[in-house]
C-alpha cells in the first residue's frame, strides 16, 4: 500500500487507487500517515478529526472512524491499535512525505 499526503490524499493498493471518502476519514488517515509507522495518541487523532470540537463521545466516534478506515483501505491490519493510540502499519518508503523528507539530492551530504 502506498499513501500520498503531499498534495491531494491518494492511496494505492496493488497499483489501484483506493477511495477514502469523507473529510473525517481523510483527516484520520492523513494524521496517521504523518507519523507512520509510529503511533499517534488518541487525543491527537480526535483533535485532527474534529478540529471544531469533539462529539459527545469522542473515543467511541474515533473507534467507529478507525473501523470505517480499515474497511476503506481493504486491509484491516494496516491500522493497528496500540497502547494509548493507533498506528499506520506501512513501510516508511510507501509514504510520499517520508520518502521526500529522507531524500537528498546527489552530491549533498556525501
Amino acid at each position: 500500500m502506498e499513501i500520498g499526503i503531499l498534495g491531494p490524499l491518494e492511496v494505492r493498493a496493488a497499483g489501484r487507487i483506493v477511495a477514502v471518502t469523507g473529510s473525517r476519514l481523510r483527516s484520520l488517515l492523513t494524521r496517521l500517515a504523518a507519523d507512520a509507522p509510529g503511533a499517534v495518541w488518541v487525543t491527537e487523532l480526535i483533535e485532527a478529526v474534529w478540529p471544531e470540537g469533539p462529539p459527545g463521545d469522542p473515543v467511541n466516534g474515533l473507534q467507529s472512524l478507525v473501523s470505517r478506515l480499515r474497511r476503506a483501505l481493504l486491509k484491516p491490519t494496516v491500522v493497528l491499535q496500540v497502547a494509548g493510540g493507533y498506528r499506520l502499519a506501512v513501510d516508511r518508503g510507501n509514504l510520499d512525505a517520508i520518502a521526500f523528507s529522507d531524500w537528498s539530492p546527489p552530491g549533498i551530504g556525501s
